[in-house]
């Protein structure tokens, strides 16, 4: 069984740490590892059972001044960039890719302590969450482009109806969107109160007081709603049927970012239902119903290219392979970063690196097998989240709904 040599670095930390394991021993072991080489400093607070690990697109570690910067610009929420070591049993090689490049960083550690085991995840992961997680002002901005064309689109649409929902599979870019609406709100809207909610609290978790006292919001004038990942709040009628009443001539303002479903099918009230209508809506593809106001989450090809510029420093890729890439994946946000991060780790693409060669569709044609391609999306950290389970496509009807 072949060795490996992987390096990782704990988040929070700036220091790299290098652990050798065998690639048939299982994630247990491998924390083990990674807790005695830290155990006498960041991790002295913890247990190897504390630690949770996740795989990130291998990320090159030269230049080694930048390394904690890069880390740390794709956010603090490691599902959205990594996928989880989350079976203890599980072997090492099944969460790592097929070619393990040298000089490259694959694990990154989160030490999860009596304090961080609150907030693991996702706010409402741990049991009897009863309070909101609210982001006071937009962070990490600097992992995201500008997308101003967008994020204008978005004001307008919310100013104009008062509002608005954005719709999308998990990997869309609703998160960055959420963030870059709220700075641009406080940016030219200094007097508004925004308040941006993170999630929503689950069915049966709810206080008596409810949701309103909870966020101070009573529809106030000159106030701002944003609510992220707003599918979990779809149990919740009292918040639904406030929004139902919201015209145009509103005072106060309320967007709602969602990624399946809807809370019509939730809540019987047949007099005035629960709809939003198709200017309101915004989706994948940018579409005027009408208001000349065309926005969506696919990105535009100016935006495809600052978020190539901004995340993939110095890279070999051909014009005409960008090109072909933005028109295969319609400017899916996590499409292109994944299938670029897959592509860039590929021996095909590290090969040419010597060469001074550019990478071309040929290149990838001839270079990498669509089964090892099609292997590594479904395992990618982001566009995966998005994509229909085995299960599901092994369902009569899903595959029906798929199909149409």
């Amino acid at each position: 069984m072949a060795v490996l040599t992987l390096f990782g670095l704990v988040q929070g930390d700036t220091t790299v740490f290098d652990v050798t394991v065998d690639a048939g021993e299982c994630v247990a072991v491998l924390k083990k590892l990674i807790y005695n080489e830290g155990k006498n400093g960041i991790l002295h607070d913890v247990d190897a059972k504390d630690l949770s690990l996740w795989v990130p697109e291998p990320i090159p570690m030269a230049p080694m001044n930048t390394l904690f910067e890069r880390v740390a610009s794709l956010g603090t929420e490691l599902s959205q960039f990594a996928v989880e070591m989350d079976n203890p049993a599980d072997e090492v090689l099944h969460y790592l890719p097929r070619n393990i490049l040298k000089g490259h960083l694959y694990i990154i550690v989160r030490a999860m302590n009596a304090d961080t085991l609150k907030s693991a995840h996702t706010p409402y992961s741990s049991v009897g969450v009863n309070r909101f997680h609210i982001e006071p002002t937009p962070q990490n901005m600097e992992q995201y482009i500008s997308s101003e064309e967008t994020v204008r689109g978005l004001y307008n649409k919310l100013k104009k109806y008062k509002y608005i929902q954005v719709r999308g599979a998990p990997g869309s870019g609703k998160t960055g969107l959420a963030n870059l609406l709220h700075k641009y709100i406080m940016d030219n809207e200094p007097n508004q109160r925004v308040t941006h909610v993170l999630g929503w609290i689950p069915e049966g978790k709810m206080p008596p007081c409810g949701w309103q006292k909870l966020l101070s919001w009573n529809f106030q004038p000159d106030t701002v709603l944003i609510v992220d990942e707003a599918h979990l709040s779809y149990w919740d009628s009292t918040f639904w049927l406030q929004l139902k009443d919201i015209t145009p001539d509103s005072s106060f303002r309320v967007i709602t970012f969602v990624s399946y479903g809807s809370a019509g099918r939730n809540i019987y009230y047949p007099l005035t239902p629960v709809y939003a209508s198709p200017p309101q809506n915004i989706s994948l593809f940018a579409l005027d119903h009408g208001d000349g106001i065309a926005v969506g989450l696919l990105l535009t090809k100016s935006e495809f290219v600052d978020l190539v510029a901004k995340l993939f420093v110095d890279h070999y890729f051909d014009v005409s392979f960008l090109h072909s890439l933005f028109d295969m994946t319609c400017g899916h946000v996590a499409a292109c970063k994944d299938f670029l991060h897959i592509v860039q780790s590929h021996e095909s693409y590290q090969s040419l690196k010597s060469t001074g060669q550019r990478y071309t569709v040929n290149d990838l044609m001839e270079g990498v097998h669509i089964a090892e391609l099609l292997e590594a999306v479904a395992s990618s950290p982001s566009l995966s989240r998005g994509l229909p389970k085995t299960g599901d496509l092994q369902d009569t009807p899903w595959c029906k709904f798929f199909e149409m």
